[in-house]
């Protein structure tokens, strides 16, 4: 289904971007116009959205400033969306930009694998009920 996460290493690096009869299309969460429902580990709410950046790396938008980011802090998806269950790690926070006339924070993520040195995925699919 389009939306199903694409794993590797257990994390969390894409996600299905098109589907036919006779093969899907992925797309990484670097990926330029990919955005995913983001929060922090140990977070109980939805707090941002995660954009990619030309396949550079990707920011985590629209974060509340009453959320303390800290460099390192764990991002995990945040179960929002209907394909991606909670808990499917990210990447973790590299810089925090916060200004005082801004109402929301922006953090820029390092992602733990690169794409050229993965090999192979999996698809995460929903859990169909008997």
């Amino acid at each position: 289904k389009r939306g199903a996460p694409v794993v590797a290493e257990k994390i969390f690096l894409g996600k299905i971007v098109k589907v036919s009869p006779s093969f899907s299309v992925a797309a990484a969460l670097t990926a330029p116009k990919i955005r995913t429902a983001a929060t922090f580990a140990g977070y109980e709410k939805n707090s941002a959205i995660l954009e990619g950046q030309l396949n550079l790396g990707a920011v985590l938008n629209f974060i509340p400033k009453n959320i303390a980011i800290h460099e390192n802090m764990p991002v995990i998806s945040s179960g929002l969306e209907e394909q991606a269950p909670r808990g499917l790690l990210i990447g973790r926070v590299e810089r925090v930009e916060s200004h005082d006339e801004d109402l929301f924070q922006t953090a820029y993520l390092k992602m733990p694998l690169r794409l050229e040195d993965v090999f192979l995925v999996s698809v995460v699919l929903p859990v169909v009920p008997e």
